[in-house]
């Protein structure tokens, strides 16, 4: 009798098209990466899932907008058969992370939301994409977490496949946006080509956020903060947290969350330029094109735009991280780290 542990047909990642599935897709980051990368080509979309119906037709404008096909759309992954879902080469999921944050309550996977990460893990054991790559919040890694973690690792583990999990941020990687997140990457031992290596940090300079940050446009809201020099310096204020959560960065943004970017008027101040952070600005500082987020907002709320990008991935970490994996796997060589990065 078969087993969860007994080994299945295993992806061939190395064939000339690759299988791409998701799950909480969002507003769809995977499409996104896999376009900056120049993979669209070669990267066949063949189910994704997501039971949010704006985050749905926001995906799909993504898709439109990139010219890639909508595949399969799976409302509830919790509904999904995974026996007679799709077989895939490449999957990504950034299961929800609200269970896991510190700014929730930390229940974890005693909350049906946290328990999305184990509808993931059954999707792995059933159909052993080759490469598999997870995304949440550093909360994450809290001690009261640990039985799901090791749950994840024994599964990957009894699966045959080779994992990896650090702890990246979008601020050492390219962009000035301080968002820490685990990334956990696992790839089939038999598809193991050349050694995984986690993105180098980028150096970080002070002049990266004024490529970013429309300095032009300024506004006529003033708030009270005292700290003198934010008010001539480039500071980003997370005005709309509670007190505890509150903070300010120089040169850099905080990180962009759902919560402060789903309201008409997002919840971060500049105060050199007394206004707030624009939708197309938190888009930039999450890794996307301009022409993109201006599609999006043409079709979407600004709000609902904003929501999608702060329960998003950054594009630049998962483009970095995919190269990595490419890399492992043999499609990519270790020049691909420098000429299909766009971040260096």
């Amino acid at each position: 009798m078969q087993t969860w542990k007994d080994n299945v047909t295993v992806s061939d990642i190395n064939r000339r098209e690759i299988r791409c599935g998701s799950d909480c897709s969002g507003l769809g980051c995977d499409l996104v990466a896999l376009d900056k990368l120049g993979m669209s080509e070669f990267c066949k979309p063949v189910f994704w899932c997501e039971n949010d119906a704006v985050k749905q037709g926001i995906y799909k404008t993504v898709s439109k907008h990139l010219g890639v096909p909508v595949s399969h759309m799976y409302p509830d992954i919790v509904d999904r058969d995974n026996d007679t879902a799709e077989d895939c080469d490449l999957y990504i999921s950034g299961f929800p992370c609200p269970s896991f944050s510190a700014l929730g309550k930390r229940l974890g996977t005693q909350d049906s939301r946290g328990q999305i990460g184990y509808n993931c893990l059954m999707y792995v054991i059933r159909k052993r994409p080759c490469v598999v790559i997870f995304e949440n919040v550093r909360g994450l890694l809290h001690v009261r977490h640990r039985p799901f973690l090791d749950c994840m690792k024994k599964v990957l583990n009894e699966c045959h496949y080779r994992a990896w999990l650090k702890v990246l941020d979008t601020k050492q990687l390219g962009i000035p946006h301080s968002r820490p997140r685990v990334y956990i990457v696992a790839i089939q031992l038999s598809k193991l080509r050349n050694k995984f290596k986690w993105p180098k940090p980028v150096p970080f300079h002070k002049s990266m956020l004024g490529k970013i940050i429309d300095k032009n446009i300024r506004g006529n809201e003033v708030l009270q903060y005292g700290k003198v020099e934010a008010w001539t310096l480039p500071y980003i204020l997370d005005v709309d947290s509670s007190p505890g959560f509150q903070s300010a960065l120089k040169a850099c943004a905080p990180c962009l969350t759902y919560t402060r970017l789903k309201n008409a008027t997002p919840g971060y101040y500049l105060p050199a330029l007394r206004r707030r952070l624009s939708i197309l600005e938190a888009g930039r500082l999450q890794g996307l094109p301009d022409d993109l987020i201006k599609a999006l907002l043409a079709h979407h709320a600004p709000q609902d735009v904003g929501a999608a990008l702060g329960d998003g991935m950054s594009i630049n970490v998962l483009c970095k991280v995919l190269i990595a994996a490419f890399i492992a796997v043999g499609i990519f060589n270790e020049r691909d780290r420098n000429d299909r990065d766009s971040w260096r």
